[in-house]
């Protein structure tokens, strides 16, 4: 497989899937370095192996999270708010990220790899996380988030 630029790979998920793409075009505006960035990594490092195992755990202690950081109640989400709200964020952007450029380029998200996205949209859908990110508006980062998280299940 020869190595695509990120705009032919957008492009080609644009045409061929012009709903989806809706969701991944706002995605990336919202968390456009993170998404950027593991889209080029992932599409770089893709072409080299036959499985993307691993990839999310790789990426995730690059940027500093030790690993990837699963479910909890919402206590210990607020304490996490509280200690380390930036690790909770890049754990969540890479972690979806990372599942969008999976259906980009592959078509297709691993089993894993959806359960944690899920988890991570889920989290992000939150009221506690909603209003650390300082959204205005619930009831329309609420509807984003959960066309999401119905996309990354769909695929």
């Amino acid at each position: 497989m020869e190595e695509l630029p990120t705009s032919i790979v957008l492009d080609g998920f644009k045409k061929s899937n012009p709903n989806d793409y809706k969701l991944v075009s706002q995605f990336q505006d919202w968390y456009f370095d993170s998404f950027m960035d593991v889209l080029g990594i992932y599409i770089e490092w893709r072409p080299k192996t036959k499985n993307p195992r691993g990839f999310l755990d790789r990426i995730l202690k690059k940027w500093g999270v030790k690993q990837w950081i699963p479910e909890y109640p919402s206590a210990v989400i607020k304490k996490m708010i509280g200690n380390s709200y930036t690790t909770l964020c890049i754990n969540d952007e890479a972690t979806i990220s990372m599942a969008l450029s999976a259906l980009l380029v592959d078509g297709s998200i691993g089993k894993q790899l959806k359960e944690r996205a899920v988890v991570c949209i889920n989290r992000q859908s939150s009221d506690l996380l909603l209003i650390e990110a300082g959204h205005k508006d619930f009831s329309t980062a609420k509807h984003f988030w959960g066309n999401l998280r119905d996309l990354i299940i769909a695929k």
